[in-house]
């Protein structure tokens, strides 16, 4: 039927602002959505955590107002259509009536469900504009509906009162009306879920027939055009052309780029039956069919507070739904249809996690299959000698709406044959529960609380003039549990959408993260609060302002939510972290809640739930540092036999001590620093000539942490290039470790000795930071698992010498006895011991094994050089000398060693060197008798010579004489 007439009549309503209800209470456009009306109107999810949900009255600010494209927040005020939930994408031109169920995403706070009911939606911050028809002339104009409110505070008797009367409404409404079902907070958007009803003015075929010449059996498509449009713009009109609604930056067309195909309601006339020859399901119009509301309860029922005063929660009455398979060739050629339709299929399909549609298994697991609907002759027109559609439907009830009438079909009924029983949706007298719906899943999962009917209808092909091909025939075996996806959207496709209901919706959207339990303490540079969450997603953290405390059993606002600490983006591996810098006083605040949520990066932007609150409650005892109670060193010993010296096989350099932690996953670790030679001064190896007694810091890779950071004493962790390869263990794995939990929270400490073993060889190795090194600070560094800075216990001047002196410049005489000088390949590093001069030669002791197997011993000047005389008599023969260094007496004097006591260390022995003493020469071999006659008659010889030679000669002679030779080199290792 054409709807021009009604059309201008909706107009002129919309133009006088057609008032709410009187049912409703005078206070309700007024009423605030307190928190707990967004609790109750608002569901939580399964897992308890609370909406992000604020009153949105705090929202009502000027931007509201403006045509600002970007909110306060940040957020991109155009609306977005987030996804369409259901509508009847099949409509023929008698009642072309275009339902749609939809969610939009809106800045948040943009729209305020509790205010504007029956009026545009100015004060509700959103409006629906829809085009009305698509002319041949080309005239496109939109119109603007009403709201209808369903959704709001129940948390007493008034507020439910009131929800159940606008539920009751928006089932008894027959004209252009719009509601709200869920308004749900994520991020920086709101999620807004609606249900709209339009009437439209699709042509006729017998009006426009060169219009429908394009027509085929398929129907003609059309795209619809429904705008959202938020701003509560005054230049809101009750219709305004869709090029200016295009053009507009606060308006979105939710169905640009879909199309619905529209069938013409009676066919062109002629014969022709392009189009018309098809099986067609009824979409219902104002009281046709008359369900129990008399109005259109049967697309976008609301059951949330229960659909009328009174009523129960969840329920569908029966009478709510139907279903009307026709043929409009009917009217053309009534004896002669092509496609005859007495039975049909219908399936309840319910949305499951967000993006997929499955049977409600709690209703029709599979297709159920109505027979015995009347074949419908001269159109849908309710009062027709053949029945129409109000004595021809099928209803959710055990009879007819007219049963007294029309009592013969007693199978033309949505009845599932199990009503009734236990776990089943339906109930006997044909109402809906979908509450059992909603969890009644073979999977266990819960649906998310959208349902729609959709059938199918079972044709039988009965003319005589050639058909049209039917591509809408029966969904076998229909929608199935566990079905792809792209099968279920073509089984879609094939049925037609006729009845739709919502109970409890739950927008699906991002799993919330997670945060570690914290273990630590409250200073702003050890507070790391670590967690997971998806890989991308960006990490938005908070802390509690202990002025609002964080609500667990109640959505919130701004003001309960917390502080915000940051943004950061969840990593590959699908973990995070970040610090709170904030400055806490343990003293007054010992803990400190935590909640997190996570938003996609791309596309809607949408934000999980908030996190469980994480309590940090923070540690306020700090570790005692370590004790150092031993730093030893081998040192090299002569072999006899060989002549040569060495350390001991099997030498180790050892560190030893004890320690109390906090907690047995503490870790340790020993670091060993050189004092003297290059680098001496500073720990992270920069140049320096002072001992050092601090350590650097740098970033050194490492397959273990290395701990970082700075004790409570000032003193810093050295650089890791100094920590002993394997000596990072957690105090659990070292020696005598008394077995407590590892609690942030208890009191308990762990006592443990540790000892550290070093190679003797990797002190000595070429290309070791070690080598030719000789004074030593050793730290013990105890890291806190809880973070908490290092303690750290240093002993400063310890020696560790493992190089063996040498003896060169070797020389001997009867006369002046045996001489030489001990020398080391180590640098001497003066004052590098505090207060002494530290050099491992001086004093050095020097053995000697005379010729006759007589031992002396000695000891060397500070530099290094010594002398002995000769024993009186000594025969000739080779020398063995022996120098020891004072690398034993120093550790004795510098080194730690609480452990063993008081100590005899030896030095370092070098290798054996050898000189040979020469024999004295005889008397009697020489030219006079007695020796200094001879050398009185030289003397004179030799003044009588005078000068240098006189001198050379002289001192020659005295040489031979005392029976000097130099007979082998000065010295000489055998």
């Amino acid at each position: 039927m054409e709807r021009s007439v009604r059309g201008v009549l909706v107009a002129l309503l919309a133009l006088l602002f057609v008032v709410p209800s009187s049912g409703l209470a005078a206070n309700a456009e007024s009423e605030p959505l307190t928190r707990s009306g967004v609790g109750s109107a608002l569901s939580e999810g399964s897992d308890g955590a609370p909406e992000m949900v604020r009153d949105v009255n705090t929202q009502q600010t000027a931007w509201r107002n403006t045509q600002d494209v970007t909110a306060p927040n940040g957020a991109d005020r155009k609306p977005m259509l987030y996804q369409i939930l259901g509508n009847n994408d099949k409509i023929d031109t008698n009642t072309d009536e275009l339902r749609l169920d939809f969610m939009v995403r809106v800045a948040h706070g943009e729209v305020d469900p509790n205010k504007g009911d029956g009026t545009w939606g100015r004060d509700t911050g959103i409006g629906i504009y829809y085009d009305y028809g698509d002319y041949p002339t080309g005239e496109d104009y939109a119109h603007m509906i009403n709201y209808i409110k369903t959704m709001g505070d129940a948390s007493d008797a008034v507020g439910l009162t009131n929800l159940q009367l606008g539920a009751k409404r928006w089932a008894d409404d027959q004209d252009e009306h719009f509601t709200i079902l869920k308004v749900l907070h994520s991020g920086l958007y709101d999620y807004i879920t609606m249900s709209v009803e339009c009437d439209m003015n699709y042509i006729d075929a017998g009006s426009y027939p060169d219009w429908w010449a394009s027509a085929t059996s398929n129907g003609r498509k059309i795209m619809p055009r429904i705008y959202v449009i938020v701003g509560a713009h005054a230049s809101w009109d009750a219709s305004m052309n869709t090029q200016r609604l295009d053009a507009e930056p606060l308006a979105t067309n939710v169905m640009a780029g879909r199309t619905v195909t529209v069938y013409p309601g009676t066919c062109a006339g002629g014969g022709d039956r392009t189009g018309c020859d098809v099986p067609m399901s009824f979409i219902g119009y104002n009281t046709t069919p008359q369900l129990w509301s008399y109005g259109q309860s049967n697309w976008g029922l609301v059951t949330d507070h229960g659909v009328a005063v009174g009523a129960e929660e969840g329920v569908a009455p029966k009478d709510s739904f139907f279903v009307f398979w026709y043929n409009a060739a009917y009217s053309s050629d009534p004896n002669n249809p092509c496609n005859q339709v007495s039975a049909f299929k219908y399936q309840w399909i319910g949305l499951q996690n967000g993006n997929s549609w499955v049977p409600v298994d709690a209703l029709t697991p599979t297709p159920q299959l109505v027979t015995g609907q009347p074949l419908a002759g001269m159109g849908p027109t309710p009062y027709t000698a053949q029945g129409g559609v109000t004595y021809s439907a099928a209803f959710n009830g055990k009879s007819n709406y007219f049963d007294s009438i029309y009592t013969t079909n007693n199978t033309n009924k949505l009845m599932v044959p199990n009503a009734g029983q236990p776990g089943v949706a339906q109930r006997a007298d044909g109402s809906i529960d979908f509450k059992v719906a909603k969890k009644g899943q073979k999977d266990g999962k819960p649906l998310d609380g959208y349902f729609k009917l959709v059938t199918w209808p079972v044709a039988t092909p009965g003319c005589k003039v050639t058909s049209p091909d039917d591509p809408h025939g029966p969904a076998d075996p229909g929608i199935t549990d566990g079905m792809a996806q792209d099968a279920v959207q073509k089984q879609l496709d094939l049925g037609w959408t006729i009845d739709s209901a919502y109970y409890g919706l739950d927008i699906a959207r991002p799993q919330a993260p997670t945060i570690d339990q914290y273990r630590g303490y409250a200073a702003p540079s050890s507070r790391l609060i670590t967690g997971t969450g998806v890989p991308g997603y960006t990490l938005t953290l908070y802390s509690e302002d202990p002025d609002h405390p964080m609500l667990t059993d109640d959505p919130k606002g701004d003001d309960t939510s917390g502080v915000l600490i940051g943004s950061v983006t969840v990593g590959a591996d699908g973990k995070w972290s970040m610090v709170d810098h904030r400055a806490l006083d343990p003293s007054t605040q010992p803990s400190v809640r935590y909640r997190a949520y996570q938003t996609q990066n791309a596309g809607f932007r949408m934000a999980s739930r908030f996190s469980p609150i994480m309590s940090a409650d923070f540690q306020r005892n700090f570790n005692t540092n370590p004790e150092i109670r031993l730093v030893s060193a081998p040192h090299t010993v002569l072999d006899t036999k060989t002549g040569e010296t060495a350390l001991p096989a099997g030498s180790k350099v050892s560190v030893a001590g004890g320690l109390t932690a906090l907690h047995k996953d503490d870790t340790f670790s020993l670091y060993i620093v050189p004092q003297d030679g290059p680098s001496a001064g500073s720990a992270n190896g920069s140049d320096g000539g002072s001992a050092a007694k601090t350590g650097g810091e740098t970033d050194c890779p490492s397959s273990k942490p290395a701990p970082i950071g700075t004790s409570n004493d000032g003193i810093r962790v050295p650089d890791c290039k100094y920590r002993i390869p394997g000596s990072v263990k957690s105090v659990g794995k070292l020696a005598a470790v008394t077995d407590v939990p590892a609690s942030s929270t208890s009191p308990a400490s762990v006592a443990a000795q540790w000892s550290v073993d070093i190679p003797a060889a990797d002190f000595l190795k070429v290309g070791s930071l070690y080598r030719n090194r000789t004074v030593f600070a050793v730290y013990a560094v105890l890291q806190d698992v809880d973070g908490g800075p290092p303690a750290i216990g240093v002993v400063y001047d310890q020696v560790i010498d493992m190089v063996p002196p040498t003896v060169d410049s070797l020389a001997v005489s009867q006369s002046e006895g045996l001489s030489g000088k001990v020398q080391s390949s180590v640098p001497v590093a003066a004052g590098a011991l505090s207060g002494a001069g530290f050099d491992p030669i001086a004093k050095s002791t020097i053995d000697v094994t005379w010729p006759d197997g007589g031992l002396s011993s000695t000891v060397a000047k500070a530099d290094g050089t010594w002398r002995l005389d000769v024993p009186a008599g000594m025969a000739a023969g080779p020398i063995s000398i022996k120098a020891v260094d004072r690398a034993g007496a120093l550790e004795m004097t510098h080194n730690i060693d609480t452990i063993h006591g008081s100590r005899d260390i030896k030095g370092n022995e070098s290798d054996r060197f050898e000189i040979r003493l020469a024999a004295v020469p005889s008397a009697s071999g020489l030219p006079f008798t007695g020796w200094r006659r001879w050398y009185l008659l030289a003397v004179a010889a030799l003044v009588a010579l005078g000068g240098v030679i006189g001198g050379m000669v002289l001192r020659r002679l005295r040489e031979k004489l005392r029976g000097v030779s130099a007979e082998g080199p000065a010295h000489k290792r055998t």
